[in-house]
């Protein structure tokens, strides 16, 4: 066992509103909230099943992908949709198989920024789309005499 020093999950993720994190951690990136519209890299293993087309066609929609793309992450996005269908418990798997590839699932989830952990270690945070927020309107339009009549009897 190593001696002396931080290790690399030791402590609290970083926090994006620390100031002594950002001073000592380097900057946060914020991912804007809409899907990403790059297209997918071509699928980089052999054999590629239907399920793990769906889900790699889902995942390079996220947020994420923006930096999946500028890392050049389209191995490690596959090998997670590959043990991903294999912890669904695809067509011949072993239980002990099964329970591996569920162990590399959630560590890909957190190196690839798909957890919530993942994302604070990474540095990455998807903003919060405030815009649309506001665009969204109230059911039913209310009228200028309706909001007059909430006014009762001169005020």
């Amino acid at each position: 066992m190593a001696s002396g020093g931080a290790r690399a999950r030791s402590g609290p993720p970083p926090d994006p509103g620390s100031l002594r994190s950002a001073a000592r951690d380097g900057e946060w990136v914020t991912l804007p909230p809409e899907p990403c519209e790059a297209s997918p890299p071509p699928w980089p293993l052999v054999m590629q099943s239907d399920r793990e087309a769906d889900l790699w066609r889902d995942l390079w929609t996220r947020p994420q992908a923006r930096m999946w793309h500028q890392l050049q992450l389209a191995d490690e996005v596959a090998l997670y949709c590959r043990y991903f269908t294999e912890a669904e418990g695809g067509d011949e798997i072993s239980a002990g198989v099964t329970k591996d590839a569920r162990q590399l699932v959630r560590q890909h989830r957190e190196m690839l920024g798909l957890s919530t952990a993942g994302m604070a270690r990474l540095k990455w945070r998807i903003a919060v789309d405030q815009v649309a927020e506001r665009r969204e309107t109230p059911k039913g339009r209310v009228s200028a005499r309706d909001r007059l009549k909430a006014v009762k009897d001169g005020g």
